[in-house]
């Protein structure tokens, strides 16, 4: 009896020692710094951790203000772990961090809590290894105490919950039934909020499916363009998606051609390729409908234009043969001078540059410069003509030489070595080399 008595009294005094003890640490640890708080749904947090085996206990009595152990519904309205990580980092560490280091990364107020503690486990709180209540383990503890809600508008609703935190509405109205209240609300009468983007509201928006900022609405139904399958924009009763001419009136329809452009807007209303070679002429009027020829042409006159004739002259022989006169008929194909041009269109037999057909004078000696008649200076003037006199001869050696050189024919050089020659000979007999107006004499 008197050991049991003995028993129960040291156990007593043991009890009031660790009381006293308690009560000693408690008066020494000090108040916890507003930085190492975390507000979150309306409460203030901190994060504490015991040490290890369970050599101490924290307890939210231990430190000055009213914290305490979280109820079960304000535990689940716990802060994630990030709130608890410093400027800077994500999340707490995968290791131990100390509220008193310069440069901690997480906000730990373990040693607020606990006299014998002083760090945290990240590790711990990153894997959800906290409790509201001390289970003798080394799970991480969250203390929590009633804070002061923030309201920045001042209507008297926390901002966590105002729907228009930034806008001062103490009745929170809210019409369309989203998270937005009516008083911060773009369209408070639309709750998907201008859900094509367009600046226009859903519930006056005429396609509030469809981006359509102008609103354009040509017939008039409060319908939008964008979005209304049956306009009719030419007034014909035909909607625009099935009328031939959405732009002109035409309730008849009418298509000639069958190119499903409607006569009453088809350039060419009997050409359903509608002038396919892009020359400015429809295909039933155009002499080549498959080749570009604005100009129409047709030498032969056959309805073919040259662009698309096989044979412009219509003579038998195609162009491509080739037809040695392509634009004039020769069946014959005659070339006397065998420079591969028909004598219809090229044949020159003296050579000088001037068909024979507009030659008047068609033995020009070879060599000598002819003007644009056929004609040499000695065929215009010739030595052997019966002149009048011989004044006569050299006046006309003279004038022709002038016109020579009006031409370009012959320089001033050639004219001062013939005409003094032709005024003391009648048997003169030129023979002209180009501009260098070379001259040959005959007898005197």
């Amino acid at each position: 009896m008197k050991k049991q008595f003995f028993l129960n009294v040291t156990l007593a005094a043991s009890l009031s020692l660790i009381s006293i003890i308690g009560q000693v640490a408690n008066a020494a640890l000090p108040t916890v710094p507003d930085e190492l708080i975390v507000k979150y749904n309306g409460l203030e947090w901190v994060w504490a951790s015991p040490c290890s085996g369970g050599c101490s206990q924290p307890s939210p009595s231990l430190a000055a203000g009213d914290w305490r152990f979280a109820s079960d519904a304000e535990f689940s309205l716990r802060p994630p772990a990030s709130k608890f990580a410093s400027p800077g980092w994500s999340e707490p560490p995968n290791s131990a961090c100390y509220a008193d280091h310069a440069g901690s990364p997480c906000l730990c107020a373990a040693q607020f809590f606990d006299p014998f503690f002083d760090h945290c486990d990240g590790n711990d709180l990153v894997a959800e290894k906290v409790t509201n209540v001390y289970n003798g383990e080394t799970w991480d503890m969250l203390f929590v105490r009633n804070g002061q809600l923030a309201d920045i508008d001042g209507d008297g609703v926390p901002d966590e919950t105002d729907n228009c935190p930034a806008a001062h509405n103490p009745d929170q109205s809210n019409s369309d039934g989203d998270v937005a209240g009516d008083a911060c609300d773009g369209c408070p009468l639309d709750p998907v909020n201008d859900v094509d983007g367009d600046g226009v509201c859903g519930e006056v928006d005429n396609c509030p499916l469809a981006d359509n900022p102008g609103q354009e609405d040509t017939d008039n139904d409060g319908i939008g363009d964008a979005c209304n399958t049956d306009i009719d924009s030419d007034g014909d009763e035909w909607t625009d998606a099935s009328d031939n001419c959405p732009s002109h009136p035409n309730s008849g329809q009418a298509d000639g051609d069958g190119d499903s452009v409607g006569d009453a807007c088809d350039i060419c209303p009997v050409d359903p390729d509608n002038d396919a070679d892009g020359d400015g002429f429809c295909a039933d009027v155009d002499n080549c409908p498959l080749a570009g020829n604005p100009d129409q042409t047709d030498t032969d006159a056959d309805g073919q234009g040259n662009a698309c004739d096989v044979d412009d002259d219509n003579d038998g022989v195609n162009d491509s043969t080739p037809d040695n006169c392509p634009l004039t008929p020769n069946t014959d194909q005659a070339d006397s001078d065998m420079d591969g041009e028909g004598d219809a269109c090229g044949l020159d037999a003296d050579g000088d540059q001037v068909t024979d057909a507009s030659d008047q004078c068609l033995n020009t000696r070879s060599g000598a410069v002819a003007n644009s008649e056929g004609c040499s200076i000695s065929q215009i003037c010739p030595a052997q003509n019966s002149w009048k006199n011989h004044g006569a001869y050299v006046k006309c050696v003279a004038q022709s030489f002038e016109a020579f050189m009006a031409d370009g024919l012959i320089t001033d050089e050639g004219k001062d070595a013939i005409v003094p020659d032709a005024a003391t000979s009648l048997e003169l007999t030129i023979r002209d080399a180009g501009k260098s107006g070379r001259v040959v004499r005959g007898g005197r």
